[in-house]
Parts: structure tokens; sequence; C-alpha cells
């Protein structure tokens, strides 16, 4: 494992101790009560969309208060769980930590967003 990946790893590990909802109860209820009755699915849907938008968004707070304070890593990892790694390989190259962004961009961009990246160092 590459000490990129390691520290991703370790500050990932945090998530779970600030309570972003991994592992909620009330989703489990919801599923369950999902499948008895047709209303409550709707419901329940609702409530995965709204538990997703609110991860989104408590990363992205994190991340740039992160960012502001100095620790541009702490806020990757929040970013990638959240399905936003293109925002963490962006926060990485601001914060001037290249060879980090470049191992960010080769593992986990595709296409279009890795075009992206790779525009920024030609910059």
């Amino acid at each position: 494992m590459s000490p990129v990946q390691m520290e991703v790893v370790a500050r990932l590990q945090y998530p779970a101790v600030m309570g972003l909802g991994w592992g909620c109860n009330s989703c489990a209820a919801g599923a369950q009560a999902a499948s008895s009755q047709p209303h409550v699915a709707v419901a329940a849907g609702n409530h995965e969309m709204v538990s997703r938008t609110l991860h989104i968004q408590a990363a992205k707070v994190v991340a740039a208060h992160a960012a502001s304070i100095g620790d541009a890593l702490l806020g990757v990892p929040l970013l990638c769980s959240a399905g936003l790694p293109q925002e963490g390989v962006a926060a990485l190259q601001e914060a001037g930590l290249w060879r980090y962004a470049a191992t960010l961009t080769a593992h986990t961009l595709k296409g279009d967003e890795r075009s992206a990246a790779l525009d920024r160092w030609a910059c």
C-alpha cells in the first residue's frame, strides 16, 4: 500500500466518530416498513436521498474548513466517500500537493474528469 493510500485509509476512520449516519438504525427501519406499505417506500427512498445530500454537503463544508486552516488532506477522504473524487483532486492541487493529486487522479478519475484534472497541470 502506498503512503497516499495509507493516509487516505487512516483519515477515513474518523467520520464514524463524527456520526455521519453510517449504519443508522432509521435507515433499516425505513426499509423494513417500506416492504409492507407502498406509501412508506417513497418516504424511505426520500430518506436515503436526503441522507446522501447531507453527506455531500457535510463533506464539502468539512473539506472547505480543513483547507482554510491549512489541512487539505483532511477533507479529501470525505469528498471521496461522498462520491466527489474530482473535488478532492482539485483541493489537493490547490494546496500544492501535486503528487497526491496525481495518484488520486490516476486511481479514481476517468474520461472527462481525468482530462479536467490534467488540464489544471498544463496551466
